[in-house]
């Protein structure tokens, strides 16, 4: 059995409803009604099991449960994640209950439930709860790599989702001429470079360059604090946008502005991200023209669903190509193809079986699971082909929208995935600006003696690396340095 995940001490400090303001102001609608079902299900799930124990013993019991599952190898590293959102957003409301039982931010539907629930705790309760659920998550790079090895052979896991777009099945799919098919087919051309998140799409304005600089500049009386707010709303200040017009940009005449839809509790690089990149005008209208598709299917789909507007765009558009991509894969050549990717997995894992068995060591994985690309899978080689560019982890996190250097190595495919070529990109320095804020002392020291001993040579993108990368990685923080193409 895994060690177990260690707690964070407790505080009095550590009180759930100091995180209300950021829910109400960070998490959308339908992400709240998400969260709200989820926990009501849990909740009365156990409590049909146990109907004669207190709520803190009940509450405490889903800790355990959920953290001996993690433990076991029994869920991935996301559903832990799911799991710690999911009890933190429901005990922030019980907390802000608790402290004022007529509360207005909590969501009127939702109110009776959590008044209840608070009406049955303490603040010491909730801080205990509060402390260890908020610790999830902060195992090592590998134990978490480990871990998920486990529940991937459990079979309990989506692991039939491909973390690549094998190029064999993406020039079957491009090869394609039915005309219904044809937005399955510009989505996944350009998703393999830019690499977004389907749901940002749909927000997700391409500008040229002069665009671009008009849009986001400063206003020029804005004051040092009305700047600094301004950075955070994805408004660039002065010194990045001379550094937008620097001759390094020159060969970047387009830049795709992104809402990032992990902005939600510090999880991402801004509020926006800004893509410069490089492509021929015709490129750039077909781009431009599968953007006008997708906004105008989102508002549609806006007019038929008033409710969550970004809920109802995923499932209406997305799920429809998801479902034309299956239905593709089912033909003779891509399976040939996804099947023979499987043998040699197999043959790589009896190897695997039969060295481990000479040296009398235990087998602790179970054998590769059949699996076939997703429109996800997209984003993931994407990210695969950034890595296989040479581009460095804060690089990798300011294109694709994250706040940590480490979630690119962590979750998603590895370099030897990616194709060279294929990424003519290169990050703002405002959202490498932004991850460089979000490192702490340790990694900001780690990375300083890291930069005096290599000097002026840039740190190499490595999959199983747990350092911590920042201004180190990009030498010199102007875009100069922030394409790293091979030679």
């Amino acid at each position: 059995m895994a060690k177990k995940i260690p707690f964070a001490k407790i505080s009095k400090h550590t009180v759930a409803s100091d995180n209300l303001d950021k829910v109400i102001t960070e998490t959308s609608s339908q992400t709240k009604r998400d969260y709200h079902s989820r926990f009501y299900g849990m909740y009365k799930q156990r409590l049909q099991k146990h109907p004669n124990i207190t709520t803190y013993q009940l509450l405490t019991s889903l800790a355990d449960e959920i953290e001996e599952k993690r433990n076991n190898g029994e869920i991935k590293y996301a559903s832990l994640r799911q799991y710690k959102a999911t009890i933190n957003y429901a005990l922030t409301y019980i907390a802000a209950a608790l402290r004022d039982s007529n509360n207005k931010k909590i969501p009127p539907s939702q109110a009776p439930f959590y008044k209840d629930l608070a009406s049955r705790l303490n603040e010491d309760q909730i801080n205990v709860l509060s402390a260890r659920v908020l610790n999830w998550g902060s195992e090592n790079a590998k134990n978490t790599k480990r871990l998920d090895k486990i529940a991937n052979a459990k079979n309990q896991t989506s692991t039939s989702k491909m973390k690549a777009f094998p190029e064999a099945i993406y020039e079957f799919v491009m090869q394609g001429k039915c005309l219904g098919r044809h937005w399955l087919r510009e989505f996944i051309y350009f998703n393999t470079q830019f690499g977004l998140r389907p749901r940002e799409w749909q927000h997700a304005v391409p500008l040229t360059r002069n665009e671009f600089l008009r849009r986001f500049a400063q206003p020029a009386d804005a004051s040092v604090s009305e700047k600094a707010l301004n950075i955070g709303r994805g408004v660039l200040d002065e010194e990045t946008m001379q550094s937008a017009q620097d001759d390094s940009f020159k060969n970047m005449p387009y830049v795709l502005v992104v809402k990032n839809a992990k902005a939600t509790h510090g999880r991402a690089c801004g509020p926006h991200r800004f893509i410069h990149f490089d492509t021929t005008p015709e490129e750039f209208n077909r781009l431009n023209r599968l953007i006008v598709y997708l906004h105008k299917k989102s508002k549609e789909s806006n007019a038929k669903v008033p409710h969550g507007v970004e809920d109802t765009f995923e499932k209406t558009i997305f799920i429809t190509m998801q479902q034309q991509l299956y239905t593709l894969l089912k033909k003779y050549t891509p399976q040939r193809i996804l099947a023979d990717m499987h043998t040699k997995q197999l043959l790589a894992y009896q190897q695997y079986v039969k060295k481990r068995t000479n040296q009398g060591k235990k087998v602790d994985i179970g054998p590769p699971v059949f699996k076939k690309p997703t429109l996800y899978s997209t984003r993931h080689q994407a990210i695969a082909n950034a890595k296989a560019e040479g581009f460095t982890p804060l690089q990798v996190a300011a294109l694709f929208g994250h706040v940590s250097v480490h979630t690119a190595s962590e979750h998603y495919a590895p370099k030897n995935r990616g194709h060279t070529g294929k990424s003519m990109l290169a990050p703002n320095p405002t959202n490498i600006e932004y991850i460089l804020m979000s490192l702490d002392d340790f990694n900001l020291q780690a990375a300083q003696k890291q930069h005096d001993q290599s000097h002026t040579k840039d740190v190499e993108y490595t999959d199983d690396s747990t350092e911590s990368y920042t201004k180190a990685d990009v030498v010199d923080t102007t875009p100069a340095t922030t394409v790293n193409k091979p030679s």
